[in-house]
């Protein structure tokens, strides 16, 4: 549950986040590798996907490095 929940700020935790998110594009790229038609729409959204997963990644890594400023 700890992996889940931040039981001391009360949310959901941001690593949570972005393993969900990482999987699920994993799972697409599977998916991708066996559905010649799927694997060309994921070839067309490959920037969208990517700049989702930057920007969602860089939000948590920023947030952390903010936490741990202001926790000195």
């Amino acid at each position: 549950m700890n992996l889940i929940w931040d039981s001391t700020e009360k949310t959901i935790r941001g690593s949570f986040v972005n393993l969900v998110i990482t999987f699920a594009i994993l799972i697409l790229i599977c998916i991708g590798c066996y559905n010649k038609e799927f694997g060309l729409n994921l070839k067309e959204l490959s920037s969208l996907i990517i700049g989702f997963f930057t920007v969602s990644f860089g939000v948590w890594k920023v947030s952390n490095v903010v936490e741990t400023i202001n926790s000195k």
